[in-house]
């Protein structure tokens, strides 16, 4: 998987009347803020550009720590809303960035956001009917461990290895003409002490992947497939597990503090190491395509 050298905002300066407005939380008011903000717009352009040709791209030089919390995550929704359409983590609730941290109380189907273990191989709101196509992860304070590195692998290197294969043929079969269960991530659920789930096959027929293993092994615990459908799934999906854990085309990087990580959610999968320093926060938003 070819990585992106990135693209600096190094010479970008916050004008001065922004600290005022530190409390507007309207992602299109920082949009049109940020509209004529320097040359960001051509900035703008070669970070686009980078997401579709290789599904990712890394913002390095987003010095904005001496700025309070509201503004720095306005700041960042702002830049987010110049490349894509901000989409709620709720819907209805306003809540367009949401807080990678370690939360002492767990849900009953934890996300990866509120625990320190590893997140394995996975693409973002696999369980919506439809996923956002963007994901976009700004490094406030990186773990001081050595650990909470991003994982990312390219969807296309997965399957171009699959087809030189039975099983993998066979795999791919099943991922592209089963429909899956996904389960509900208990915090993003209507009723945190209930599974709800929803139906999709793992690969759609544009080439496009939502996937995350535990969520979809739940689903097929607690759905009514037939036992055959379910053998067949169950099988699936942890042939698929084992053979992207153990890819050579994974990548492993290390965001710094105040590097931002945009990555296409439909062609990239992404995971994290686990890590235990419990100050490692990053901030995370959702985009739709224009």
């Amino acid at each position: 998987m070819k990585m992106t050298n990135g693209v600096s905002l190094r010479n970008i300066k916050i004008p001065r009347h922004f600290p005022g407005n530190a409390e507007n939380d309207c992602p299109f008011f920082w949009r049109q803020q940020l509209t004529e903000w320097g040359n960001l717009s051509d900035l703008i352009k070669l970070i686009r550009n980078e997401l579709h040709i290789s599904g990712c791209v890394i913002i390095r030089d987003f010095n904005v720590f001496e700025l309070d919390m509201n503004l720095k995550k306005n700041l960042f929704l702002a830049l987010c809303s110049l490349i894509g359409n901000p989409i709620e983590h709720n819907l209805g609730k306003k809540d367009y960035i949401w807080d990678i941290k370690l939360r002492e109380n767990a849900s009953l189907i934890p996300t990866f956001s509120e625990h320190n273990s590893e997140a394995p191989l996975h693409t973002d709101t696999q369980y919506r009917l439809n996923p956002e196509k963007y994901i976009s992860l700004f490094a406030l304070k990186k773990a001081r461990c050595g650990g909470g590195e991003t994982t990312i692998l390219q969807f296309e290197d997965v399957i171009r290895t699959l087809q030189k294969t039975t099983n993998g043929q066979d795999c791919l079969y099943v991922l592209k003409n089963s429909l899956f269960p996904f389960a509900v991530p208990s915090v993003f659920s209507r009723d945190e002490n209930q599974v709800h789930w929803i139906f999709a096959p793992i690969i759609s027929d544009k080439k496009s992947i939502r996937y995350r293993f535990d969520t979809i092994d739940r689903g097929l615990r607690y759905s009514n497939l037939s036992e055959a459908d379910n053998t067949k799934q169950v099988w699936a999906l942890h042939f698929f597990r084992e053979h992207i854990t153990s890819h050579s085309s994974v990548v492993k990087l290390s965001l710094e503090d105040g590097e931002i990580l945009i990555l296409d959610n439909e062609r990239v999968l992404h995971g994290r190491t686990s890590f235990s320093d419990p100050n490692r926060h990053i901030l995370r938003a959702r985009m739709n395509d224009w």
